[in-house]
């Protein structure tokens, strides 16, 4: 990806984030700006064009824009590269008819869980159910469907890679949080799709460990998956801590630079509080299925020069990152305020910390159980923390009727949201956790 069309996305995502707000899902301008930024390629195999690139590169860039741009833009950017992914499963024949035009085919999702019915015909499959969930599906060249197969003991969920037009679209996207994420229902009415473009949803799950296969088309689902989902939610929350940061040291609800705001933070990086102005704030967001913030499956570098984020992935992250401020100075620093700011920074940092490790390690550690686990696990837990840190500024914010303040609550039903995806809950990743950990050792 490059690092001046990523700062361009922001730009034009926070410019258009107050309308995916109202009419919930992206616009045009938007969804273009993040193909170009080359969010759709970046799995994609070299062979058709794509980038076959990183889960850490992708992870710290989805926050990067959420944090300058918009949750919503990032959460449907981080998707279109996952689905990319994904699609890498299908067969060869079926992997040149998705990219048949080029490796920036748009591609929706709804896989978890399976839903609707396949059916045996000549030549292939009859695909007929409806899907909830699957973000960014108004603006999808292609959608992946799961589908169960068969009865009884021979039933197995399939994964099945339809043309978009070949489907109809339901306007039931309407959440409290990640609205503009257009995370509507899909319905399909005896559907024909060849065997070609289907792959089981067990190979997903398991992966493909040594294929021979590049890093990003090997790896089971739950490497990463989770990670990329909570990629905007650490954006939301960095941005969420400068506004409170900044509203609180001026004591006024200004856009504007006041010089009180902690060097480090993104309002110092860049020179001005308004660098970001509305970015991710106006947008306010949802509870998703395979591909959404609220039920589902499965980012960095930087962006544009002048943003002060580091030139790395890991860098992007860690640069991101907000110091911790203090009070206009010569004033003293009420306990609940220095109480609130500590922990809520503490926690964010906490959170950057164990996504940005884990997207290593998705990327360059051998492949087990356990680390597959421990990477599940440690997407949770940060995604906990950033709930817990943004709950905790909208709480202590005071009056709301300035921007900022607004945008600080926006913030948090998008975290909020992110955190609800099936993908994101606890018990499930707690129960694989210890199964792995637990697991008596073979003989």
């Amino acid at each position: 990806m490059r690092d001046d069309l990523l700062g361009h996305a922001a730009v034009v995502a926070a410019r258009n984030a107050g309308r995916a707000e109202r009419e919930r899902r992206l616009c045009g301008e938007t969804v273009q700006a993040l193909v170009d930024a080359g969010f759709a390629r970046h799995f994609v195999p070299r062979r058709w064009g794509g980038e076959e690139g990183g889960f850490a590169e992708l992870v710290a860039r989805s926050a990067v824009l959420a944090e300058r741009g918009c949750p919503c833009a990032a959460w449907c950017g981080a998707l279109l590269a996952a689905h990319g992914r994904i699609a890498s499963f299908l067969p060869e024949r079926g992997r040149a008819q998705v990219w048949a035009h080029g490796p920036d085919a748009r591609i929706a999702a709804a896989l978890a869980p399976p839903a609707g019915t396949v059916l045996p015909v000549a030549g292939g499959l009859v695909l007929s159910g409806r899907w909830t969930c699957a973000s960014g599906v108004d603006f999808a060249d292609w959608v992946l469907l799961a589908a169960w197969e068969g009865r009884g003991a021979e039933r197995r969920a399939r994964v099945l890679a339809v043309p978009a037009g070949d489907l109809g679209v339901l306007d039931t996207w309407d959440s409290p949080g990640m609205r503009g994420t257009g995370s509507n229902s899909v319905f399909a009415e005896s559907v024909h799709v060849p065997y070609h473009r289907t792959f089981l949803l067990a190979d997903l799950t398991a992966g493909r460990p040594g294929a021979g296969l590049p890093r990003c088309h090997g790896a089971p689902a739950h490497l990463a998956g989770a990670l990329m989902f909570a990629a905007p939610a650490l954006g939301a929350a960095t941005r969420a801590l400068h506004l409170w940061t900044h509203r609180t040291s001026t004591g006024t609800g200004s856009t504007g630079t006041h010089g009180t705001v902690a060097a480090g933070t993104p309002a110092a990086a860049s020179g001005t509080a308004e660098a970001h102005g509305t970015a991710g704030g106006t947008a306010a967001a949802a509870a998703h299925g395979s591909g959404t913030p609220g039920t589902g499956t499965g980012t960095a570098g930087t962006p544009a020069a002048g943003t002060g984020i580091a030139g790395t992935p890991a860098g992007a992250m860690a640069a991101g990152s907000v110091g911790v401020g203090t009070a206009v100075a010569g004033r003293g620093v009420a306990a609940g305020t220095a109480d609130t700011l500590t922990r809520s920074s503490g926690e964010v940092e906490a959170a950057r910390l164990l996504l940005t490790e884990a997207a290593r390690r998705a990327d360059t550690e051998p492949v087990t159980d356990r680390l597959v686990a421990r990477n599940r696990r440690d997407a949770v837990l940060a995604v906990t923390l950033l709930a817990t840190a943004v709950r905790r500024l909208a709480d202590t914010t005071g009056p709301h009727e300035d921007e900022q303040g607004t945008t600080l609550l926006r913030l948090c039903r998008d975290v909020t949201t992110v955190a609800s995806h099936g993908a994101l809950r606890m018990e499930p990743a707690a129960e694989a956790y210890a199964a792995a950990v637990l697991r008596p050792a073979a003989p």
